[in-house]
């Protein structure tokens, strides 16, 4: 699954729970081993390989954490989302 968007950098734990549940209540389908990428192009959505300039976030159901991207690589986060 791929959203598009520009920066999620200071996104907060409040958030970023909204953020994937409102993601999710749009799945159709069983929510196992499910991928989620936050690109900041909609020429990469559909793509699994990309630029690591352009690849904001991701999340994956398995380990439950929204993994956040950012520009300066020592600033990368991860926040586990509570349902």
């Amino acid at each position: 699954m791929y959203v598009v968007c520009e920066d999620l950098s200071g996104i907060t734990q409040e958030e970023s729970n909204k953020l994937i549940k409102n993601i999710f209540s749009q799945y159709k389908g069983e929510p196992d081993e499910v991928f989620v990428f936050f690109v900041s192009s909609k020429e990469y959505v559909g793509k699994f390989e990309f630029p690591a300039e352009v690849w904001v976030a991701d999340y994956y159901t398995h380990h439950n954490k929204l993994t956040l991207w950012p520009k300066v690589k020592e600033k990368t986060r991860a926040i586990t989302i509570q349902w």
